[in-house]
């Protein structure tokens, strides 16, 4: 994502009293008290903190002044957010019986290999209404998790994959351990209801967290069979031609084979949770690079990448790309300094 400052183009040299940052809807000058978070600077080149995009605003600069004008963008040493982690113990228990098909269980049913991820809310590998992916298609109509499994190691919002075999047909269970952290507490499952044409179970993107941000336990969810619009079929059977053109993922719960009983459930019990470290004190005034406060960074981050200036309408628009290395820690404010 780019940043963009914004330079005002005016008349006469540029003082301390002339450069002014917008934040929360007002002007702030030098000479005045700044925001909380905020540290201004002046065209002597002293150095200030700029909580990019915020614009900054450089009024009465002559255009010839302009061009012997440097602005630096530099990272600086902002808090990181540091991250809590907890170990589950994940239940997966089949309750494929005459109660969730009243027609019958069919032979050789079973439940084939969970298969799933561990993320953040950035993604969605699988949901209600939506198309199924080539992974989720070959989980569905096969079993097979290859293809499921390369999706979720592609998309960098995944931190994990989950794979566990379900032994003892339809009534099969398995236990496994899931670590979640608190950037990363959603766990998306699914598994082939087997054999069928492409129906199967599963859970998308449930968090573990509650709404205070606190570890829940235990966790029970029921499981309803799901239709994954790419084979057409109302059997229990392997052998259907594709549906053309595709439809999308939709609950079969109540229809057709299935009753309003659930087929599987899921149950997550909490073995332990380690909080966020505790971050050491500052030094005085400030702490990590930069002096923008916060934990300290174990290395200084990059400079911005790109920097460019455009000009026009009396303004001088300003814009970056992120640094490559962070030092550590997440980027969320900037250093600026201007030069004469």
């Amino acid at each position: 994502m780019e940043h963009a400052n914004t330079a005002q183009l005016g008349r006469g040299p540029v003082t301390s009293s002339d450069l002014r940052r917008r934040q929360n809807g007002r002007l702030a000058s030098i000479g005045e008290p700044l925001p909380i978070g905020m540290r201004g600077a002046d065209a002597g080149g002293r150095e200030g903190r700029s909580e990019a995009p915020l614009p900054l605003i450089l009024r009465r600069v002559h255009p010839l002044i302009l061009l012997s004008t440097v602005l630096m963008c530099l990272a600086t040493g902002a808090r990181a957010q540091q991250s809590s982690t907890a170990t589950y113990s994940v239940t997966f228990q089949g309750n494929w019986t005459t109660a969730s098909t009243p027609g019958g269980v069919v032979g050789g049913a079973h439940f084939t290999t969970l298969i799933g991820a561990v993320h953040n809310d950035q993604v969605t590998f699988w949901e209600s209404g939506g198309t199924a992916t080539a992974g989720v298609e070959r989980v569905a109509e096969l079993g097979s998790t290859g293809t499921f499994k390369s999706e979720i190691n592609a998309n960098s919002n995944a931190i994990s994959v989950i794979e566990q075999s379900v032994s003892g047909g339809g009534t099969g269970s398995a236990t496994f351990n899931v670590t979640v952290t608190s950037d990363h507490p959603r766990v998306t499952l699914l598994s082939m209801i087997g054999p069928s044409p492409d129906w199967f179970v599963g859970v998308s993107g449930r968090s573990l967290l509650n709404t205070q941000g606190n570890w829940q336990s235990p966790i029970q969810v029921d499981l309803f069979p799901y239709d994954a619009g790419t084979e057409d079929g109302t059997e229990f059977s392997l052998s259907n031609p594709a549906t053309s053109p595709q439809g999308v993922i939709t609950s079969i719960r109540g229809t057709g084979k299935f009753s309003n009983v659930r087929m599987a459930r899921l149950t997550f019990t909490l073995q332990s949770a380690i909080p966020p470290p505790t971050p050491p004190p500052p030094p005085p005034g400030g702490g990590g690079f930069g002096g923008g406060g916060g934990a300290p960074r174990t290395s200084a981050p990059s400079a911005p990448r790109n920097l460019t200036a455009v000009g026009g309408d009396g303004e001088v628009v300003l814009t970056w790309e992120p640094p490559l290395r962070d030092g550590g820690a997440d980027i969320t404010d900037y250093e600026y300094r201007v030069d004469r």
